[in-house]
């Protein structure tokens, strides 16, 4: 069963904006600094496109290459299939963690702040 990736369409205002990138390749590939690991295992798999949080299209995976200048190449089928719009558990996991981050510090510095007031007033005499 071959693996899938998925990429997030940076810089995409609307749906329509991953189907012009496409109409304007005659083969659409991606470039990429590092090839997979198990990208051998990723060849007839789909890259599954990311928009507002969202999986939104697929294309379909026809291989690697390694371009000019050393990074990799993911070449597309010249096909773009939409699919229906469902979250992203990647993309939900990373808001959640940064939450949980945030909220963790919050408690961290609030949580010091009686110490560091009770400190101070205790030292306030010696002045």
């Amino acid at each position: 069963m071959p693996l899938n990736l998925t990429k997030i369409a940076f810089g995409a205002q609307s749906y329509g904006d991953i189907e012009n990138w496409y109409a304007a390749r005659r083969s659409p590939n991606l470039t990429t600094r590092y090839r997979p690991t198990k990208w051998e295992e990723c060849i007839g798999g789909s890259l599954y496109w990311i928009h507002q949080h969202s999986i939104v299209a697929r294309s379909e995976i026809l291989g690697f290459s390694e371009t000019s200048d050393g990074r990799w190449s993911i070449d597309l089928k010249p096909e773009l299939v939409r699919v229906h719009p469902r979250p992203s558990a990647r993309i939900k996991a990373g808001a959640i963690s940064r939450a949980n981050r945030r909220a963790t510090w919050h408690r961290a510095r609030t949580s010091a702040m009686p110490f560091r007031a009770s400190w101070r007033a205790s030292w306030s005499g010696w002045a």
